[in-house]
């Protein structure tokens, strides 16, 4: 299980909540939960009548201390966790049952801003979650295809000094319960007189999630209304369990290389 911590270092070198004067009647109060690479991660959320936010949120390794204002943009505050001494600086905005938080890690270093949605617990999306889960534990699914596969393709133009490259590679992750996430991918170009790279970090796993049928590779995701819509990826055909080429409807083919 990895923490929100370790998940920050790994990526590091519209709505809005009106102020009231009654903490119980403020939509932002209430337990949340998200899942970031595999892991649970919880947070309370309580608001007093000076509209101060706080809360604590956990993932299984750490827990933060949540310290926020609402403001008319939202609320904004700082997460702090004082065993590591990790605080990061925050933006929440409330969408529905939905809570969008915008987090940037300052100390004991600064990293990269990134993003986590909440869904309120009892909320009816969260309960359509856990019964789109329920249902794609049923569906079948070939095991080969769970684990880590790689995408990658290089492009060469002109010749000698005046030749250059670049190689673009993409990641994608099967869980064995179904859930489908993008891990790490990036540019890396390369010529007689520069070089240079560039990458973005993984993802969490999502609300999409992978079937198979009839050697065919199906993603599922929630539409606008909740309503599950599936998308077709191809054919798939796996080689000696470690290469598998995907020949869309269209003709068009990608080879993925499992990652040992």
């Amino acid at each position: 299980m990895k923490g929100i911590f370790a998940i920050i270092s790994s990526i590091f070198l519209s709505g809005c909540i009106g102020a009231s004067g009654d903490e119980n009647n403020n939509p932002l109060e209430g337990n949340y939960t998200t899942i970031v690479e595999g892991s649970k991660v919880s947070l309370n959320i309580k608001v007093n009548n000076q509209d101060e936010v706080s809360g604590v949120m956990e993932d299984g390794i750490n827990t933060y201390q949540l310290k926020a204002f609402i403001s008319e943009q939202g609320f904004s505050g700082v997460l702090e966790e004082l065993n590591e001494g990790i605080e990061m600086i925050l933006s929440g905005i409330i969408i529905g049952n939905s809570l969008q938080l915008d987090l940037q890690m300052t100390s004991p270093v600064k990293a990269e801003p990134f993003s986590l949605t909440f869904q309120k617990v009892g909320s009816t999306v969260e309960e359509s979650q856990k019964s789109t889960q329920k249902t794609e534990k049923s569906k079948e699914r070939d095991p080969r295809l769970v684990g880590v596969w790689v995408y990658e393709q290089i492009y060469n133009s002109g010749y000698g000094y005046e030749g250059a490259s670049m190689n673009y590679y993409e990641t994608l992750v099967f869980l064995e319960d179904g859930r489908v996430f993008s891990g790490e991918s990036g540019v890396q170009v390369s010529g007689s007189y520069f070089s240079g790279s560039s990458s973005g970090p993984s993802s969490s796993p999502t609300d999409e999630f992978w079937h198979t049928k009839d050697n065919r590779m199906l993603f599922d995701s929630p539409d606008e209304n909740g309503n599950l819509v599936t998308t077709d990826a191809g054919r798939y055909f796996i080689d000696d369990q470690y290469r598998m080429m995907v020949t869309a409807d269209n003709g068009s083919k990608r080879l993925w290389v499992k990652r040992k």
